[in-house]
């Protein structure tokens, strides 16, 4: 069964916490998935705005080994320390297909 992680949250008006999550983004979180689809943990990692700072992100997995392998890691709640207090209203949802 397919998982996914979703989440949402605003960019930091504030412009040194945006500056901060700007530069954990390009260092850290997209390359952070994105090396977790090159080793086929994640089938797919995105996100999307709708241009007022609204971000929306999702992580496909194809099912819940692969969410294990992302959940029981402590580098990626090391890294989700790190980006929840640079982002404002932080949502996340763990997902599957609706029955």
């Amino acid at each position: 069964m397919v998982i996914v992680l979703f989440g949402e949250w605003d960019n930091p008006k504030d412009p040194e916490r945006s500056q901060r999550y700007r530069d954990f983004s390009t260092k850290k979180g997209v390359p952070y998935w994105e090396k977790k689809v090159k080793e086929g943990v994640a089938k797919t990692a995105g996100s999307w705005s709708d241009n007022t700072g609204h971000i929306i992100s999702w992580i496909v997995l194809d099912g819940s080994k692969e969410f294990g392998k992302i959940w029981d890691s402590e580098d990626y709640h090391a890294m989700m320390r790190e980006f929840i207090p640079l982002v404002d209203n932080f949502r996340p949802r763990i997902m599957r297909p609706a029955v």
